[in-house]
């Protein structure tokens, strides 16, 4: 392995360049914060976690497979790093679209680089074929609906879909097909003879007719960039509604853990159950098993409508997954939904659990962690054969 041009350091491990937004927030999972986290706790792994810059330089540097710009995680510092294209093994990409607040214009330069260094055949914790189908939540519609899953009607949006969702349902998710943790959603219901459309929390419109809504809901942005999707009653906890979070990964042997399944409960008063940076701001993790009687049961059977969520992407797209987080909801009446699944997961609800129980959280916290890691170490070694082998381990 060759050396760097910062001779303070001399790489004995592995390298695996990350992918993750410029933003120096204190919370998101995404940003500079987040590196520092997967850096720091995922140590033990065995591998060299450096943030590659995103920038029209290593673009080119990569296409001529030339030096990259990096940072590096040391003693609590960002130190900038110039790093051999063929010193990179793996690429841990935690990048997430669409953030207004985290430099929006930096999505093409990412996009690029991300596409240059697949194409230069550098392999991903979660190929972008993977990220690509699981980010879109029409395309994750069209990869499900083809197997036997249990999914809430689905259409892309359109005045005639809403209407027909509506004739059916009382209430109607409208969600922007590439949005993160329930941002800008609308939710329309059918309440005494007219449509109310809510966002958050809060009513915002009322009308007496589909075409009214529809209209407001496109003075708002919305179009067929977005999906209508039909809100099945869910289970709810002291009035809260709730569902299930449930993440798998894989780990060195190549093969996919069930790293934590938990709760979420949301906000008093809204139809959705994101739990965002700060719990109990908005929604917050809990422990199944101290709500339900039954989770022993239960639990089984939303570990294997995870798995096959997770089979049925794997061979939509003809690639390992190398994590993703499946939310699952349960119905008031017993039945159990795949909502989406999110090749970003977010560590919050873990690191709640952690603080709040210890024990066994503690571990599944720490493992989400090394899991990615060690899987890109194994990438390192071996790729990924294009043909999935499903193998589960349920812990």
């Amino acid at each position: 392995m060759s050396t760097m041009k910062n001779p303070a350091f001399i790489p004995t491990k592995p390298i695996v360049g990350l992918l993750c937004n410029p933003c120096e927030w204190s919370a998101e999972a995404y940003g500079r914060n987040g590196f520092r986290k997967k850096a720091r706790l995922g140590e033990p792994a065995g591998v060299e976690l450096l943030k590659i810059r995103l920038s029209d330089d290593n673009i080119k540097s990569a296409q001529r497979q030339g030096q990259l710009d990096c940072l590096r995680h040391h003693q609590g510092e960002f130190v900038p790093l110039k790093v051999q294209f063929a010193d990179i093994a793996a690429v841990y990409d935690f990048y997430s679209e669409n953030v207004p607040d985290c430099a929006k214009e930096i999505d093409p330069l990412y996009y690029r680089l991300a596409n240059s260094l697949e194409e230069a055949g550098k392999p991903f914790v979660n190929p972008l074929h993977i990220r690509q189908v699981c980010m879109d939540k029409w395309k994750t519609h069209q990869a499900i609906s083809a197997a036997d899953i249990p999914m809430p009607a689905t259409v892309l949006y359109s005045e005639s879909g809403l209407r027909h969702l509506l004739n059916n349902e009382k209430l109607v998710f409208v969600k922007n097909r590439t949005g993160t943790e329930g941002e800008g959603q609308f939710v329309v219901r059918r309440h005494d003879g007219e449509y109310i459309a809510r966002v958050k929390c809060l009513d915002v419109f009322r009308a007496s007719s589909v075409a009214r809504i529809a209209r407001f809901l496109e003075g708002q942005g919305v179009d067929d960039n977005w999906i209508a999707q039909a809100g099945v009653e869910s289970m709810r906890i002291d009035g809260r509604v709730m569902d299930f979070r449930a993440i798998f990964q894989r780990d060195s042997g190549r093969t996919l853990h069930e790293t934590a399944t938990y709760a979420r409960l949301g906000a008093s008063g809204s139809y959705h159950s994101n739990i965002g940076a700060e719990p109990g701001k908005l929604g917050f993790s809990a422990d199944p098993a101290s709500l339900l009687e039954n989770w022993s049961d239960l639990g089984k059977k939303i570990s294997g409508l995870g798995q096959k969520a997770i089979a049925v992407i794997e061979a939509w797209c003809g690639k390992l997954a190398g994590e993703a987080g499946v939310d699952i909801m349960l119905s008031n009446s017993g039945g159990l939904y795949f909502i989406e699944a999110n090749t970003k997961p977010g560590h919050y609800g873990l690191e709640w659990l952690s603080k709040m129980h210890g024990g066994a959280w503690t571990d599944s916290f720490r493992e989400f962690f090394l899991r990615p890691l060690r899987y890109a170490k194994s990438l390192c070694e071996q790729p990924a054969q294009d043909e999935p082998a499903f193998e589960m381990v349920i812990e």
